[in-house]
């Protein structure tokens, strides 16, 4: 799935996010799913609840759409979102390959 989702023109990377306590999926969560993950905090998710970040190399609104289809076409749905900004500590990485010390 996540070459797939690098293939979409625009995306720069993808990167598989791990678990987090609270985060979606959890009853507590935004639009979450009703129910706590039974993954460990910080471990990696199964494919039912497989989580991205996508890197895009412009605004996010436009790839809404290739995104869902792309998942649809492979039975799985689009269940949240949230759109961010890149620090300025994103963009030191980005551009010089190390962390800020």
């Amino acid at each position: 799935m996540v070459e797939a989702l690098a293939a979409v023109r625009g995306v720069e990377r993808v990167e598989r996010v791990a678990a987090t306590p609270g985060g979606a999926g959890s009853p507590n969560a935004p639009g979450g799913a009703g129910g706590p993950s039974s993954a460990a905090p910080g471990a990696m998710l199964p494919m039912r609840d497989f989580r991205v970040r996508l890197y895009l190399t412009g605004e996010g609104a436009p790839f809404m759409a290739p995104v869902t289809e792309l998942l649809a076409a492979r039975g799985s749905r689009l269940t949240a979102i949230a759109l961010g900004e890149p620090s300025l500590e994103d963009v030191f990485i980005h551009l010089t390959g190390r962390e800020l010390r």
